[in-house]
């Protein structure tokens, strides 16, 4: 051995000393902290955390340069070592006071974190900090519990700027993934032979948490082309619904549709707003208020109408969704879920006739973090089991668009503008043809811990292109 060698070595140890033979094994690495604690108290053995960020680049440098180095596997036997993305882990990050990425925790096997580094750190470095970890411990084997950790700063570090509490805090993807849309689908005119599907978008649950979900809308439908069709009728829609975490990229959700419809109590109130601001009544002041009607012609014959006998609950149904958030995403990407969803009716529905009684839908979605604002992408297609309502033959599929901007405007509040967009239902039915539009804004708040309220307001004029007149909606979503 040199005298250069010999200095290498007592200066670095003899687990960082680049040898002759043939290279060892790569380090194995965990992704759970409790498990490998667990572990080093049973083993005697130190753990090595490192809390690292997709959206870091001095991250993605280290986990490129560093943590695969052969310095560091020669370490590979003498420690458990742990790897923890903070997007999936971020209730954890938390509880240890992650303050910037990367950060490196050695921790004794008693779990107690001796030395912290924070900030980008080579391999020689990080071999010479864990040698000197190891000799403090053996000379010092048993700490109290509230020991100080020794702190490394290294300039090279990317500082967090966000780290949500409550119902946020304790979930996935806080980076690129807000409060979310509000949980509305079409209430259309035109779509209210036939209610689609809203696309999802990537969720924040984690492994092992709970989220129910209550919701209620109430929307006024009017459209009118005179010898054609009246729609002048009232809807509101139930949704009940538990979401499980089966873990950080997979979940299911089961829900309960429940839809009623009656004459206009909103009528009132409606015409008065149009007339103090000067709006066109769009013939609604011609009939009678409170009325319920739903008539439909084709080719001089009536295809659809409603009676009495059709005021109240018309559908109720079971919804079954599966959903895989892909990745939280990086500085540069967004984070990317699919879902598919399965519908069946729980009744016999007398508008919709058909032998099938499945409904699928599928969706891909994008979700992308700029500063204060959360910007959400989904599309989604659908294919229905009954095509018929009443004697109007519907369309089998339907493609559905949303987007979706969220403004952050102070801790556990944000506002909420959508655009939904939804292919029309009918075969060759003219307006019933066409896509509908519908623009929704909202508001959510975190009105206690783990609890948010939503509430958004549906008005058409924003866009009067086969758009609700008006509509209310507001729910509720609980974490456990």
């Amino acid at each position: 051995m040199t005298l250069i060698e010999a200095g290498l070595f007592i200066a670095m140890g003899p687990g960082c000393l680049q040898s002759q033979e043939p290279p060892v094994a790569p380090i194995e690495w965990r992704y759970e902290l409790s498990g490998a604690l667990a572990e080093a108290a049973l083993e005697k053995r130190p753990v090595v955390v490192c809390f690292v960020a997709a959206w870091c680049q001095v991250c993605r440098r280290f986990q490129a340069e560093t943590l695969p180095s052969s310095e560091l596997a020669q370490l590979r036997g003498r420690a458990i070592w742990v790897l923890l993305e903070i997007d999936r882990n971020v209730s954890l990050a938390r509880s240890y006071r992650i303050r910037a990425t990367p950060t490196v925790d050695l921790i004794d096997p008693a779990g107690i974190t001796r030395v912290r580094i924070s900030g980008y750190l080579g391999s020689k470095d990080f071999c010479r900090h864990f040698e000197e970890f190891d000799r403090e411990r053996a000379a010092a084997p048993d700490v109290p519990r509230d020991h100080a950790a020794r702190v490394l700063q290294s300039e090279d570090a990317t500082g967090l700027t966000d780290t949500p509490e409550g119902y946020r805090g304790t979930g996935i993807c806080f980076s690129n993934v807000g409060y979310g849309p509000l949980r509305l689908q079409s209430l259309s005119p035109f779509q209210a032979l036939r209610f689609g599907l809203q696309p999802r978008t990537p969720s924040t649950l984690a492994e092992g948490a709970f989220e129910a979900y209550f919701s209620a809308g109430w929307a006024n439908i009017w459209a009118r082309n005179e010898g054609n069709y009246l729609l002048d009728f009232e809807i509101t829609q139930m949704h009940l619904s538990l979401a499980y975490g089966v873990s950080d990229v997979f979940q299911i959700d089961l829900g309960l549709v429940q839809r009623s419809r009656f004459g206009g109590i909103m009528d009132s109130f409606i015409q008065s707003f149009h007339d103090a601001f000067g709006i066109d009544q769009g013939g609604r002041d011609e009939v009678p208020k409170g009325d319920f009607a739903l008539e439909i012609e084709e080719e001089g014959r009536t295809t659809a109408r409603f009676s009495s006998h059709d005021r109240g609950s018309f559908s109720e149904s079971l919804l079954l969704t599966a959903q895989h958030n892909v990745t939280c995403g990086t500085e540069d990407l967004p984070a990317l879920a699919y879902a598919l969803t399965v519908r069946t009716e729980l009744g016999d529905q007398e508008d919709l006739t058909d032998a099938e009684v499945i409904d699928l839908h599928a969706s891909v979605s994008a979700s992308r973090r700029f500063g204060d604002f959360f910007v959400y992408l989904g599309l989604g297609y659908a294919w229905f089991g009954k095509e018929r309502f009443q004697d109007i033959e519907l369309k089998t599929t339907q493609f559905s668009g949303l987007l979706a901007v969220e403004w952050q405007v102070a801790a556990g509040t944000s506002l909420v503008v959508q655009y939904l967009l939804s292919e029309g239902v009918a075969e060759d039915l003219d307006e019933f043809s066409d896509p509908s539009h519908e623009i929704t804004l909202g508001l959510k708040a975190e009105v206690a811990s783990m609890t948010v309220l939503e509430i958004g307001l549906i008005e058409n004029v924003v866009t009067s292109d086969n758009s609700p007149d008006f509509g209310l909606h507001i729910g509720l979503l609980r974490r456990f």
